[in-house]
C-alpha cells in the first residue's frame, strides 16, 4: 500500500534527507498503523512519530524546492513531489462518506460525531483528492462521490441508506501558515430524512508543527446549523449563496472551546460537550465499515496512470490519457442525471 514511485527513488538517490525519508517509506510500507490521536489539553495532539517525521520531510523537501526555484526565477517549473501512498490507507472520498455515515438520532450530537470522526484522519497533507470517482456500497448504503472542480479542489458526496439521504460537498482549501496549515472546507451537509431537511457546515481547521514542535491541531471559526432546511438542495459551495439564514451557529474558538448559547451548548473535544440535558464523550475510535461490493474506485492513494506518465515525462500520452478519464466522467454525469 505504502510504496513510494521509482521518479521519487531516483530523485532521492543520492540526497540524505532523501535516504531518510524513504526509509521511513519502506518502515511504514511494512507495517501500517492507524493513526494515533491524543486529545490532551484543549487541543487535539497527534501522537504518531513515524508519520509526522515522513510528512516533514516532505514538507521540507518541498520548501527547499520553491526556494530554489525562487532564487533561479525558475517560479513556475515548480513541482510537488508525488508518491504513490502518502501516509494514508483509503482515499480521501472514501474517509469523507465514512465519516457522515457516522449517523446518530440527534442531530446536533451527529454534527460533532462527524466533526471529531475527521480528526483521526488527518494523515494526508497535500493533495487531498486527486481526480477522483468512486462508487461503493458499505452496509447496505450506496456512496456516490465525484471530483467536480480541481481549484480549490472540490467534490461530491451522496449516500442513499434505508432510512436516510446525505448530500455533502467537499471544498477543501489548504494553505500554509508559518509552522502550520489552515484546513477550510466550505461547503454544506444536507440530512434528509422523513422529508425533513436539516444542513451544517463544518469548520475551519488549524494544524500546528508542520515542521517543528508537537503536533497539534483545533476546530476554530463557526459551524452553521439549519434546522428544518428550505433553501436550495443542490450542492452548494459557497454559503453565501444560501439566503436563509442559519437556525443557530456554533462558535469554535482558537483555544479550543466550542460554545452555542441559543443551544445551551458548551464544552470541547476533550472533557466533552454539555448540551441541553445530555453530555457527548469522545473517544478515539473511528467506526469501522465493511465494504461490501466496489463497482469503481480510483483510490487517491495510488497514482493515476496519467499521472505515472506525467512523472516519466511522456507528457503526450499523459496528456491523451488525462483526457480519457475525462471523457469517462462526463460520461458519468450525464448518465446520473
Amino acid at each position: 500500500m505504502l510504496q513510494i514511485s521509482k521518479i521519487i527513488q531516483d530523485k532521492f538517490q543520492h540526497c540524505p534527507v532523501g535516504e531518510q525519508f524513504k526509509r521511513r517509506l519502506r518502515k511504514l510500507s511494512k507495517k501500517f498503523q492507524n493513526t494515533n490521536v491524543l486529545l490532551i489539553k484543549i487541543m487535539i495532539q497527534l501522537n504518531d512519530e513515524e508519520m509526522v517525521q515522513g510528512q516533514r520531510l516532505l514538507a521540507l523537501q518541498m520548501v527547499k524546492d520553491l526556494g530554489r526555484n525562487l532564487l533561479t526565477g525558475n517560479i513556475m517549473r515548480t513541482a510537488i513531489p508525488v508518491t504513490k501512498g502518502v501516509f494514508v490507507g483509503k482515499s480521501q472520498l472514501q474517509v469523507f462518506s465514512e465519516h457522515l455515515l457516522d449517523w446518530d438520532q440527534d442531530f446536533i450530537v451527529y454534527l460533532f460525531k462527524c466533526l471529531h470522526a475527521s480528526i483521526l484522519c488527518q494523515r494526508k497533507p497535500f493533495n487531498p483528492i486527486i481526480g477522483e470517482t468512486l462508487y461503493i456500497e458499505v452496509n447496505g448504503n450506496k456512496i456516490s462521490c465525484e471530483q467536480i472542480q480541481n481549484h480549490p479542489t472540490t467534490c461530491i458526496i451522496r449516500i442513499k441508506a434505508k432510512d436516510y439521504e446525505i448530500r455533502s460537498l467537499v471544498a477543501l482549501s489548504v494553505s500554509l501558515k508559518a509552522n502550520g496549515v489552515l484546513i477550510q472546507r466550505s461547503g454544506i451537509t444536507l440530512v434528509i430524512r422523513n422529508e425533513k431537511i436539516d444542513a451544517f457546515s463544518f469548520p475551519d481547521f488549524k494544524v500546528q508543527g508542520l515542521f517543528t514542535d508537537e503536533r497539534q491541531g483545533v476546530f476554530q471559526g463557526e459551524s452553521k446549523v439549519w434546522l428544518d432546511y428550505k433553501g436550495p438542495i443542490s450542492s452548494i459551495q459557497n454559503l453565501n449563496d444560501i439566503s436563509v439564514e442559519p437556525t443557530f451557529v456554533i462558535g469554535f474558538s482558537k483555544n479550543g472551546q466550542i460554545k452555542c448559547d441559543q443551544l445551551n451548548l458548551e464544552g470541547d473535544f476533550v472533557s466533552g460537550l454539555k448540551y441541553k440535558q445530555q453530555f457527548i464523550s469522545f473517544n478515539n475510535q473511528q467506526p469501522e465499515y465493511v465494504i461490501t461490493n466496489i463497482n469503481k474506485c480510483q483510490s487517491d492513494c495510488l497514482l493515476r496512470h496519467d499521472i505515472q506518465l506525467f512523472l516519466q515525462q511522456n507528457y503526450k500520452e499523459a496528456n491523451n490519457e488525462k483526457l480519457r478519464i475525462e471523457e469517462i466522467q462526463r460520461n458519468d454525469r450525464k448518465f446520473r442525471d
